[in-house]
């Protein structure tokens, strides 16, 4: 490791200064002609998401540690938050004949609850299957109850036999089930029943956003300081999910081989979500959730980056080879069976073909009845796990049951107090989440293999929250200067992303020695003391390929999905961000210098201008791709970013360690960074330490 700290101080020498100017872009090739940017043809929820199977099973091992890794990313899970005691409280047993009805809270995360009912079935001896159940966007939830009206409705097509379970369709899932042999934990939804310590008009309702929220020492959900740290409803309930899995797997009662997962609508989610993500269920079965059109549509079904590259069935496809079923209705899921049915049975195939056995994925198509839970899609589902949970009923048909009303069913009473509940909390709740999931810190570099484990896991975030596409890469060349080989053109890539003007200037005579890559044109005047530092710690005394790239100012911000809602999630959860584009249009351009000049590293220089991107790009790169930087970021950070707006919003940024952080992955490269005089990047020099990079920094 070599560092050197420096201050700067004086004006660079008029030699610098005429090669700077020689590699100018020309004022008349400045101008973007016909530049169409991404985010202004948005993608939504209701757009069209299909699957594509893999020709491989190795292809496809590949394509899923990826998007696994991204849906983790996403959901603010990567690396999973500490899991700290459930200190589970389980009483007041409910005899109902057959089963019995516990109340259950305990703490996913300390002093923030999970809440629900846990059904057992009576006189049954040894271990037993177990059906975790999240209710989904039901009214009240867990508590929920048909009307008269809607009962009878239920009753007249058909969807309904007994005018109880019409009534407590919820419940009776659960009881069908308990009644079969199993244990079934049916557990709420942020903002329903007992769950109310983050309410429902913010978990499902959000629309505005809170100001007094968004600081970075206190934050709340939804801001942009929760959505840079990837902190989400989203993310919050399907880490319920997991403790609540957790909590079931604890039971002495439930054997952990034989644990099924199933909801509807947004419990639906929940179920192949959690499926996609924890390798315990032995079956999965979320219904009229899963399709290739309508992807969810409340807050608690979004987030940033969930589906810039992928859709609800590529996610159940991540359950693969494990059984799973569905069921569509006459809502976004009537055509699942044709538009993503066949593709997720062709991927079940590629196991069959290798000599796994393995049953293909079934759906249940009732598109004769609105979107629903019904008895006809109970007992599809009865009947599915009754195989693959060995639950060994005879006869896995529904029987009508009694319900108790939401009070006997509440878990909070005289004895069991609710807990209380405020912003202060909310924002309480969110630090911890930090704390608790932070993957750097002062510890993360203390060794050459904690470092090269931080590395792994830094590179990881930022290639999933960058999403760079795959795309070839075309320079067009529109002028050229005969002195010095220089060729100005116009850089394309097929992903339709913006088009970048660049710039390359060759000297054959020198033999040996770096491109450099200024990021605008205007680095130039950026930056002359750290370009003669550089330069002078060069072993070569002039650069052989001068290179620059115009990053386009329009559009000069970003453009949010007007549906009335300030959630990020409904943007950025279909649609990368502004600023990831702008370092794909850094990277794309390397990947043409790689292509054309391979046996020579690449640096890149950037000003306070462009530094954002710069520093992205440097960090998210291998070494083989851009092996030194320049930059002065001013005093930039991402914790400054205030709003889903601005140019600089990266959902993720501050999770993974802000700029100092991504630079951490990159530390054996060489950097050199002009630093005001309280930036002391320590994390960042403790790297160097460990590495063979070269760390320069410039003191203002």
């Amino acid at each position: 490791m070599k560092l050197r700290h420096f201050s700067t101080t004086g004006t660079l020498c008029g030699i610098l200064v005429f090669v700077w100017s020689l590699i100018s872009v020309p004022s008349e090739s400045v101008a973007f002609q016909e530049t169409v940017h991404p985010l202004s043809r948005l993608r939504t929820l209701n757009g069209y998401f299909p699957f594509e199977p893999p020709a491989t099973l190795a292809e496809w091992e590949i394509r899923k540690a990826r998007l696994k890794r991204d849906l983790q990313v996403s959901l603010g899970l990567w690396p999973l938050p500490e899991k700290s005691p459930l200190n589970a409280v389980i009483h007041s047993p409910i005899d109902m004949g057959e089963y019995t009805i516990e109340k259950v809270y305990f703490e996913s995360f300390p002093g923030f609850y999970v809440t629900g009912n846990l059904y057992r079935p009576k006189n049954v001896s040894g271990v037993r299957p177990a059906v975790l159940s999240p209710h989904g966007h039901f009214r009240n939830g867990r508590f929920h109850q048909q009307t008269d009206e809607e009962v009878a409705r239920a009753l007249a097509s058909g969807a309904e036999q007994f005018e109880s379970n019409a009534r407590n369709k919820l419940l009776a899932r659960c009881a069908n089930l308990a009644i079969m042999g199993c244990v079934v934990f049916h557990y709420d939804m942020l903002g329903y029943a007992d769950s109310q310590q983050i309410t429902s008009d913010v978990a499902h309702g959000f629309r505005t956003q809170r100001e007094y929220m968004n600081s970075p020492d206190a934050w709340g959900l939804f801001s942009p300081q929760a959505e840079l740290r990837l902190q989400s409803v989203m993310g919050l309930q399907t880490w319920n999910s997991i403790r609540s899995l957790d909590f079931l797997c604890s039971l002495p009662d439930v054997d952990s081989d034989r644990i099924g997962v199933t909801g509807a609508s947004g419990g639906g989610t929940q179920t192949f979500i959690l499926c996609a993500l924890d390798s315990r269920p032995a079956a999965s079965f979320p219904a009229v959730m899963v399709s290739t059109a309508m992807q969810g549509g409340c807050t608690c079904e979004n987030c940033c980056n969930l589906r810039v590259n992928a859709g609800n069935v590529d996610f159940a496809a991540l359950f693969a080879p494990k059984p799973q079923a569905f069921t569509a209705a006459d809502d976004w899921t009537r055509e699942m069976e044709t538009k993503g049915m066949p593709e997720l049975v062709a991927l079940y195939q590629l196991y069959m073909d290798s000599g796994e056995d393995v049953e293909l994925p079934q759906l249940t198509s009732r598109t004769e009845f609105p979107h629903n839970y019904n008895q006809v899609s109970r007992e599809a589902m009865y009947r599915f796990f009754n195989r693959h949970l060995k639950m060994n009923i005879d006869n896995p048909f529904e029987v009508e049951i009694r319900s108790p009303g939401p009070n006997e069913l509440s878990v909070y009473d005289d004895l069991h107090a609710a807990p209380g509940w405020s912003d202060e909390r909310e924002m309480a709740l969110l630090r911890h989440w930090e704390s608790s999931s932070q993957p750097f810190g002062p510890d993360s570099v203390e060794t050459s293999a904690s470092l090269q484990e931080f590395r792994t896991r830094m590179r990881g975030a930022l290639e999933s929250i960058v999403a760079h596409p795959d795309s070839e890469v075309e320079f067009e060349v529109t002028a050229t200067r005969a002195t010095g080989e220089t060729k100005y053109g116009i850089l394309k890539a097929d992903d339709q992303g913006i088009r970048a003007d660049v710039s390359i200037s060759v000297n054959r005579e020198i033999s040996d020695g770096p491109i450099l890559v200024r990021v605008n044109s205007e680095v130039g005047r950026d930056l002359p003391s750290v370009v003669q530092e550089r330069m002078q710690a060069m072993e070569s005394e002039e650069v052989p390929v001068w290179a620059s790239i115009e990053i386009p100012a329009e559009p000069s911000q970003n453009t949010l999905v007007a549906n009335g809602r300030a959630a990020a999630g409904y943007t950025f959860g279909y649609n990368r961000s502004l600023l990831a584009w702008r370092v794909s249009q850094i990277l794309y351009f390397v990947q043409y210098l790689r292509a054309e000049f391979p046996d020579r590293k690449i640096i890149l220089c950037s000003g306070p201008t462009t530094a954002p991107e710069t520093l992205v790009a440097f960090s998210v790169s291998g070494l083989d791709g851009i092996a030194g930087l320049i930059c002065d970021p001013g005093d930039f950070s991402f914790g400054s970013v205030s709003g889903f707006e601005d140019p600089n919003f990266l959902p993720g940024a501050l999770k993974y360690g802000d700029v100092e952080g991504m630079l951490c992955s990159k530390a054996e490269g060489s950097i050199t960074l002009v630093v005001d005089e309280g930036r002391k990047f320590p994390l960042l020099r403790r790297a160097a330490e460990l590495s063979d990079g070269q760390l320069v920094l410039l003191e203002r």
